[in-house]
């Protein structure tokens, strides 16, 4: 008898509270599938991990059991703050209170939430943002589609289909954002609202090859483009330009670092991305940025939309160990149809994209080889002229200059030194701040070598006393300070490696086998000093290949030829 009442108990019970549950159930449901991602089910399950149930079918365990006992569905949202704040809550539920009532009722998520400003305050004090871009609700549905999906047995309504992904990104709700926001408003805002051409740079000012490119890019580029059509974008952490430096390059430059140092790199794609969608420039030149080779390989294919991509390339980089490193492998063989145009400064590097990543005549139709100008930096045009080259034999000295890098494999140079002690070497190089330490000790060591440091210009070398160039290294693109030894009018001797024997022929230099051939650099450097004539005429044909292929006429004309690069600019500008 006592087990037939305690059954029947239950059984009142479990019928007088349970279309309370379901009613409340549901309408919880119901709420949440109209708002963006509220119940985050990761953090749901990992902080409340005791119920099996719970990991399973999240939302369903927080509509019936979690609502109830206060256990937080998202990251941001404290219900026992939101109830300290709004006893009438208590009621309900908070989160139910906080989606039924709030959006009319000015009820605020609880303390310890905060928002940023808008874009027309950005120093004001809290206030709720705009309600974020669609395509970030879209990325949401699948989340919420694997939920309703759970519950499909359970509740025919929750079915995901294509009615509820409509409403679900029309009803959208304003939620707070992270603080980010708030710097990337600020530096959103700095950028030009008419910005047509964007340039996306790590850094500036250094000696590097890639750094020299972007300062001729960015020349050219000033003198099609009109104030406030031109920006550089330095998204980096490495990022480091005095202002007194910036105004040679006579461009706003927008860097993160002026606003916000200590971001994060998954912070500084954010900024990126909102720069993108809110600014939406027509041409957009990442040239060696990690910032911006991670935001268009994410979203690269929402950006083509409205913004024209470009990137550079210049080597298959590996590592001792054989290992791929570097844009070329870790981005390119994922990202080939989002761009417009891929740049390189030689055509090996294109070779050995096609070779590895198996490209279609498409998208090797986007490839490009933009040379590297060297001659008409001053303002000079053709017909050029050179120095005269003295005749006769000169000292036994060999040159070496290029950045101070582990690539750069001056080991080589040192077994050469060490081989032929009756040659001098001078090095000539900068060490970068964001470059590997290199072990120059040895320099000490050896008598015939001097490490004479960082040179301003060519004009500080003095070429007579020199009779050669020597340039070592394991990979490489097309080397700007190999095309300034040739217009220094030095015999050079360079490893078969990357883009160099597309300059370093027969006919124009000496061109050994690889970075490790030290006997080859000893003969090469041997045949210069018995045959001054024929270092001669090969330097001299060095240079008439640098007219041919490395003026600023020729830079020009390939930069205005590639589709979609340059803008049309208004025709009263160019009359002017």
């Amino acid at each position: 008898m006592r087990r037939f009442f305690r059954i029947l108990a239950k059984t009142l019970y479990f019928v007088g509270t349970a279309p309370a549950f379901v009613f409340q159930g549901l309408a919880v449901l119901i709420a949440l599938r109209l708002n963006r991602g509220f119940l985050d089910r990761r953090f749901y399950v990992m902080t409340n991990k005791e119920r099996r149930f719970r990991r399973k079918f999240p939302m369903l365990d927080f509509c019936f059991v979690g609502n109830r006992k206060l256990a937080d569905p998202n990251a941001w949202f404290s219900q026992r703050n939101y109830l300290l704040e709004h006893r009438a809550a208590a009621k309900y539920g908070p989160v139910l209170h906080f989606l039924v009532f709030s959006k009319n009722g000015g009820y605020r998520p609880g303390s310890g939430v905060e928002t940023i400003p808008t874009a027309a305050s950005p120093v004001a004090g809290p206030q709720p943002v705009a309600v974020p871009p669609r395509n970030a609700i879209v990325d949401l549905w699948p989340r919420i589609r694997a939920d309703l999906s759970g519950l499909r047995d359970v509740a025919n309504t929750a079915t995901p289909t294509m009615e509820i992904q409509r409403r679900f990104i029309a009803d959208q709700r304003q939620l707070p954002f992270p603080s980010i926001g708030r710097h990337a408003t600020a530096i959103v805002d700095a950028i030009p609202e008419g910005i047509r051409h964007l340039v996306v740079v790590p850094w500036l000012g250094l000696s590097g090859g890639s750094e020299k490119v972007t300062e001729r890019v960015i020349a050219l580029l000033r003198e099609h483009y009109a104030d406030g059509e031109l920006c550089i974008f330095a998204p980096e952490q490495a990022f480091e330009l005095p202002a007194e430096a910036r105004t040679r390059f006579g461009v706003k430059i927008v860097a993160i670092n002026d606003f916000a140092a200590e971001l994060s790199q998954a912070e500084r794609t954010y900024v990126f991305d909102r720069m993108m969608i809110e600014r939406r420039p027509a041409t957009v030149h990442c040239i060696n940025s990690l910032t911006g080779w991670i935001a268009f390989r994410e979203k690269g294919h929402l950006y083509r939309r409205d913004s024209n991509l470009y990137a550079n390339i210049y080597s298959d980089i590996r590592l001792d160990d054989g290992m791929p490193v570097g844009f070329f492998w870790q981005f390119l063989p994922q990202m080939t149809d989002v761009f417009s145009g891929v740049f390189a400064d030689n055509e090996a590097v294109i070779r050995r994209a096609r070779e590895c990543f198996g490209l279609t005549d498409e998208q090797m139709g986007r490839f490009h080889v933009i040379r590297t100008p060297i001659l008409g930096l001053d303002g000079a045009r053709a017909p050029y002229r050179f120095a005269d080259m003295a005749p006769g034999p000169r000292p036994k000295r060999t040159l070496w200059m290029s950045r101070i890098s582990v690539e750069k494999r001056l080991d080589v140079l040192q077994k050469v030194a060490t081989e032929t002690p009756d040659r001098q070497f001078d090095i000539f190089g900068a060490v970068l701040k964001v470059a590997q330490k290199v072990d120059m000790s040895w320099t000490h060591r050896l008598s015939n070598v001097s490490y004479r440091g960082e040179f301003e210009s060519l004009s500080d070398i003095v070429v007579e006393d020199y009779d050669s160039y020597m340039f070592t290294t394991r990979a490489e693109g097309m080397p700007i300070a190999l095309l300034e030894a040739a217009l220094l009018g030095l015999p050079i001797v360079a490893p078969n490696v990357g883009g160099i024997g597309e300059f370093i022929r027969e006919d124009t230099g000496w061109l050994v086998s690889g970075p490790d051939a030290v006997d080859e650099y000893r003969a090469a450097l041997e045949h210069i000093r018995r045959d001054p004539a024929e270092a001669c005429r090969r330097a001299e044909a060095a240079r008439r290949l640098l007219v041919e292929r490395h003026s600023w006429e020729a830079f020009s004309s390939t930069l205005h030829s590639i589709p979609g690069y340059m803008q049309p600019v208004e025709r009263e500008r160019v009359s002017a």
